[in-house]
């Protein structure tokens, strides 16, 4: 007999009552043989496909995020269903709210500071703490709702999503910035042009789309800003191009009133000796808050004067790796800045006093294809040049 049939002379032979054996089982992993949960069952937005494929993406190393991000495109829909967008503001568009706590702020501050019975104001200390104070004061009502260097855009374009004023997280996870992707392909010299101006001759990166080099969308205002540097919550204003130096001057008078504030507080006690008394206390609890407001607010101005000195943004610090006009360069590169007195001259100057008695106008921003970091000409490659490296 063929050995096909031998099975079934054995079941007749015992009367036909043993079962049929059972099919061999597939030992083979297979990540889309799931089982959704009793929840998910009884869930109506429970698709069992696409959790097979969240399940399988997640199986290969991938994120199920990547594929909900891939059909979320795919069926045209925002990022954030309207109304649920994340807008980075703590009382809304309204400007009275930001100014009113800035200035019950201050006048707490100055009742803390009248209420010490410790403080000894020295001769002049009034003047210059009041001469600080009001300086800061005017410079935030100016600063508070200005405009940054707001840019138009063409007729019905839409800001994408890597430019929106989100995490970075979101920007890499999306996969639009991805090692692989096309926006972070390196870039040909050829598709530059020769600055013949410069002392040296670099191929210079050409950007002609929208928006312009440096030009960022700000998710919180929904426009585009030029030289976008961030959005302030406290001063719900977008800190770009054209008032990224009166914020500079903000943060100084606001560093020197604090200081002033500590040095008063600090004339009536000693740290390691003396009285120790309630009032002793009080005035040292005073100087450690202050403290603390002086390392945040002065740690920022120090922060910005180095943006200013070598022509950075907090934008692209915090984000050169997902930034298309940044791609091809290393850390501290530094694409835009020329010398350090260039860089000032723009950041005071040109976009700074001189917006006094002259109109804005974006600066047309250009950036070399390669950063010359072997340039013998140290002066306008001061920071990483053939004779040293600071960085």
């Amino acid at each position: 007999h063929p050995p096909a049939a031998v099975p079934a002379i054995k079941a007749a032979m015992m009367g036909g009552d043993e079962e049929p054996p059972e099919p061999p089982r597939n030992t083979t992993f297979n990540p889309l043989q799931i089982e959704p949960t009793e929840e998910e069952r009884g869930d109506p937005t429970f698709n069992e496909e696409d959790e097979q494929c969240r399940r399988a993406m997640e199986a290969m190393g991938y994120s199920g995020y990547d594929y909900d991000e891939f059909q979320r495109k795919k069926r045209g829909e925002p990022r954030y269903p309207p109304g649920t967008e994340r807008v980075r503001t703590m009382f809304g568009n309204d400007n009275w709210p930001y100014r009113a706590l800035y200035v019950v702020l201050h006048l707490g501050v100055l009742v803390m500071l009248i209420a010490t019975p410790t403080s000894v104001w020295h001769p002049g200390a009034e003047v210059m703490l009041a001469f600080f104070s009001m300086t800061a004061a005017i410079l935030f009502f100016v600063l508070q709702g200005s405009d940054p260097g707001y840019v138009e855009a063409p007729i019905d374009h839409v800001p994408a999503d890597n430019v929106m004023d989100e995490a970075v997280q979101d920007e890499i996870e999306t996969g639009m910035y991805g090692p692989n992707s096309a926006a972070m392909q390196p870039i040909d010299a050829s598709e530059g042009t020769v600055d013949m101006e410069s002392g040296e001759e670099e191929s210079m990166l050409e950007w002609d789309s929208f928006p312009p080099m440096r030009t960022i969308y700000c998710k919180a205002k929904e426009k585009y800003v030029a030289k976008f540097d961030h959005f302030c919550m406290f001063l719900n204003t977008p800190i770009g191009e054209k008032n990224h130096c009166l914020f500079w001057w903000f943060l100084l008078f606001e560093t020197m009133s604090i200081s002033e504030a500590i040095a008063i507080l600090k004339t009536g006690f000693h740290w390691f000796y003396g009285d120790h008394s309630t009032d002793i206390v009080q005035a040292m609890i005073e100087v450690v808050i202050l403290d603390l407001l002086l390392l945040m607010i002065g740690g920022l101005w120090i922060f910005h004067t180095f943006l200013a000195i070598v022509s950075l943004t907090t934008y692209e610090f915090m984000r050169a790796d997902t930034v298309p006009y940044l791609k091809n360069t290393e850390d501290f590169d530094f694409p835009f800045s020329d010398t350090p007195v260039m860089n000032l001259r723009r950041f005071c100057c040109l976009a700074g006093f001189e917006l006094l008695w002259k109109e804005w106008r974006p600066f047309e921003w250009k950036r070399p294809v390669k950063v010359n970091s072997r340039s013998e000409d140290w002066w306008r490659h001061p920071w990483n040049n053939k004779y040293y490296s600071c960085c």
